[in-house]
């Protein structure tokens, strides 16, 4: 299972991290994997227990009540051709 953190107003997924790794959001920060300081408790919530999606970008996605949704398809795409075409010029 993996943990999210996700936008509280907007319900907009930042981040996705296996359950077990080291996340915490405090009133001014996300600390752990990763340091985000636009990213703290008061606007943002840390959610565990999620069935990630079989894609993720971050800030593309929504989820609420276990449903996910692509909110910014148009970056969503753009996203895993640059992954796909950074892949095959990587060999």
């Amino acid at each position: 299972m993996m943990k999210i953190v996700r936008n509280k107003s907007t319900k907009v997924v930042q981040y996705l991290f296996n359950d077990a790794d080291d996340v915490i959001l405090t009133s001014s920060e996300m600390c752990g994997l990763k340091l985000a300081v636009d990213i703290n408790s008061n606007t943002h919530e840390l959610i565990s227990d999620i069935t990630a999606p079989e894609k993720f970008c971050g800030n593309t996605m929504m989820w609420d009540n276990g449903d996910w949704t692509i909110i910014n398809i148009p970056a969503f795409n753009s996203f895993f051709t640059s992954l796909k075409e950074s892949m095959q010029h990587s060999f």
